[in-house]
This record gives structure tokens, sequence and C-alpha cells, in this order.
């Protein structure tokens, strides 16, 4: 599609005056506004939520030429919205937006944020163990009372949010953990003065395995639906 509106535009004509750019343009509209669709009604047949929350999507990927992601993100976002003011009116499902800073890189299970802690698609968290898929770890988080509590992203949002976090972790685990070292450590986030030594004086802390386990069984039928 990129190829066929330079062609049109070298010979001083606008990509839309030609059929074969309109066609292209036509189908990924429709690939789009289809796979929206069969995904929410997915969701809303198997899952039968009385409310969604979902990331600020910004329909958008690194490989795609600029006009590409041009069009799939205003599709998309028009889409979405024209399909969840749908389901709000025929079955009464309440959508809120959640802030999604660093929903990819903290863990669902403990909390625990970094940037190491997802590699491409696998996520294992380097605090607790907890593996899975990167985008299934990200949904529960943004499915979840610990980003739902942020609502939606306002200016500043971001700092705001890593601030909260990583004092939500040290104190929930404010013992340094033993054998294997305590990744907080040597993350960045967890750099502060004050969180330092917090860490430092207390006790070598192993996080109870049942505690965990019992976090990630009730956090596993989340998956952007409450």
């Amino acid at each position: 599609m990129t190829a066929i509106a330079r062609h049109v535009q070298r010979s001083g004509q606008k990509s839309r005056s030609s059929k074969r750019y309109c066609v292209w343009v036509a189908k990924v509209r429709g690939f789009i506004t289809t796979e929206i669709n069969r995904v929410i009604n997915r969701l809303i047949e198997v899952r039968r939520p009385s409310k969604l929350y979902l990331e600020k999507l910004n329909f958008q990927a690194p490989g795609m030429s600029a006009r590409m992601n041009r069009l799939i993100q205003n599709c998309g976002r028009s889409v979405l919205r024209t399909k969840l003011a749908a389901i709000s009116q025929e079955f009464g499902i309440e959508a809120t937006k959640v802030a999604s800073a660093y929903t990819s890189q903290t863990c669902s299970c403990c909390g625990y944020t970094d940037k190491r802690n997802r590699s491409a698609q696998k996520f294992q968290c380097r605090f607790c163990g907890n593996r899975m898929h990167a985008d299934v770890n990200a949904s529960r988080n943004v499915g979840s009372e610990r980003f739902r509590f942020f609502g939606s992203p306002t200016p500043g949002f971001r700092q705001r949010i890593l601030d909260t976090l990583v004092s939500q972790h040290v104190e929930r685990y404010s013992r340094e953990r033993g054998a294997p070292s305590d990744p907080r450590k040597s993350n960045p986030y967890f750099a502060g003065q004050t969180i330092e030594a917090r860490l430092s004086l207390q006790e070598v802390y192993q996080p109870p395995r049942g505690e965990v386990a019992n976090e990630n069984e009730e956090l596993s039928s989340t998956l952007f639906a409450a």
C-alpha cells in the first residue's frame, strides 16, 4: 500500500485518486474492524463482564511505515469507540481507560517493577520468579486493583505511578531478599536513598511461595475484564 502511494505521488497525484490504493485502505480498515469486533465479542461471550478496563492504545507498530501506522491508529480508535458504545447500549457494559505505564514491566503477582522482567514476548519476574506471556501479564495488570487505582492518564502520571509501585513493593517486602541476590539493589527504579536505607536495615527475607501462588491464582482469571 505504501509503495502504491509513493508511485501515485511521484506522478503528481494524490494517493486517494488511485483505485488500487483505495482498495487496500478498505481492506486494512475491514480487517481492523473485524478483529476488534471479534475479540470483544469473544470476551463478552466467554467472560460475561460487567466492566471492561482498557489501556490507552495507540494502535502503532514500530516496523510499519508512518502512513500505515496513521491509518491503523485513526481507524482503530474509531472502531473501538464505536464498539464500546455499542456494547454499553446493548449489554450495559461500562468501559474504563486505565493508565498503562509500567504494566508491561510490573509483575502481576508480586507487583515488582523492573525493565529486565520482560524480554520480547516473555515475562519472568526477577523477584518472585513468576513466568507467563508478556501480554497476559500486562493485561492482568490493566485489570487489577493495583492499576485501577491510578485511573485515566494525567500530566506527569508516569512518575507518580512508578513512585507508587516502588513504594508499595518496598512496604510489602521490606526486608532484603537473600539468595538469589535482591534484584532491587541493581534496579534504577529503586535507587532512592530512602528505599536503599529501608532495605539495608531489614533482615534477609525470602518471599513465601504460598503467598505468590495464592496471588497468581486470584489474578489468573483477570484479563481486561472484571
